[in-house]
């Protein structure tokens, strides 16, 4: 269901995060058996990483655990804004509150709560924009 949807996920984001939690769902419920396995052998706290755009879209819930492939976001022409400033986040996300989505070989993880509770831990500006 998330990889059907791109652009903005902030009504599903919130959706989600009240199921989980008023005990109506499991984060592991929003995984692939194959997502699960990997979520499982996770850290407990994992760097993650967003191409995004200063101000613009940089509070959303998807990361990458692969800073190169989070770089690439920016240029995509699905995100692209051209006269926004591109940038690279760095978080430490909290394995138990999130998900894995691996149908896209991008190998996203989904904090639901990321927006909210958790600091940036570095903001890298990229000059212009990464192509794959």
């Amino acid at each position: 269901m998330w990889s059907t949807i791109d652009g903005d996920r902030r009504e599903l984001t919130w959706y989600l995060r009240e199921v989980v939690e008023e005990g109506h769902g499991d984060l592991r419920d929003l995984m692939k058996s194959d997502a699960r396995r990997k979520h499982a052998m996770l850290p407990p706290v994992v760097a993650a990483y967003r191409g995004c755009y200063e101000g613009v879209n940089d509070d959303g819930a998807s990361y990458s655990l692969t800073k190169e492939t989070a770089a690439t976001f920016p240029s995509l022409m699905r995100y692209r804004m051209d006269e926004q400033t591109p940038i690279l986040l760095t978080r430490q996300l909290i394995r138990g509150t999130c998900f894995l989505v691996d149908d896209r070989g991008e190998d996203e993880i989904v904090d639901l709560w990321a927006s909210a509770d958790i600091d940036v831990a570095e903001v890298e500006y990229l000059s212009e924009a990464v192509t794959a």
